[in-house]
């Protein structure tokens, strides 16, 4: 079977590349790199499960995504954790707030983990990166960034990918809101 590794964990990845990834029965493994420790901690205490709400026409659904590795790139145990799944990795997906965060300097930049994860594969198998960092050449931008960090040879099969998110989603904090709405949490310990 299939890994799937994220970089980010808000609503583009948990509630679209991830979810997706999760019910397409393509994939037994589900990996996300997060530095919100707190995000980070609260999906492991609920076992690697978070509750996604989907609006429908008529009602919002409730689908819980199980079984996922969530790590936070600013601490080495997790770091090497993140390193691993991204060599063994068939699909990727950037979501993080901007293009910026792609090679920041620090050491848990998406772009600089990439690339040393590639860097760890025994083979140079096809692999897909989505970008959705809502930009129209994050996939250029980040393509440019991982050359900076891997010779070409690693890069050679990797595809990055401009991606277009036709809805976007939000995070809803306010119990009152989350109530009225009949909104579960993403876990018990997470109000959002």
């Amino acid at each position: 079977m299939k890994t799937f590794t994220g970089f980010g964990f808000g609503p583009i990845q948990s509630a679209l590349f991830l979810f997706e990834a999760y019910q397409s029965g393509h994939f037994s493994r589900y990996v996300a790199a997060e530095v919100d420790p707190a995000l980070v901690q609260a999906v492991r205490r609920n076992g690697g499960a978070y509750t996604i709400n989907i609006a429908r026409k008529d009602r919002i659904d409730q689908v819980t995504v199980k079984g996922v590795e969530l790590y936070n790139p600013r601490e080495a145990a997790d770091r090497g954790k993140i390193l691993s799944a991204v060599a063994d990795a068939d699909e990727l997906a950037t979501a993080l707030p901007s293009v910026n965060f792609y090679d920041s300097g620090d050491p848990a930049s998406a772009a600089q983990m990439l690339a040393e994860g590639l860097l760890l594969r025994k083979t140079h198998k096809a692999t897909v990166v989505y970008a959705a960092e809502n930009h129209n050449q994050a996939a250029e931008i980040l393509t440019e960034k991982l050359a900076r960090h891997a010779p070409p040879a690693v890069l050679r099969n990797v595809q990055i990918l401009n991606t277009v998110i036709g809805k976007m989603s939000g995070v809803i904090t306010e119990p009152d809101v989350m109530h009225r709405m009949r909104l579960a949490p993403m876990t018990p310990s997470t109000p959002r």
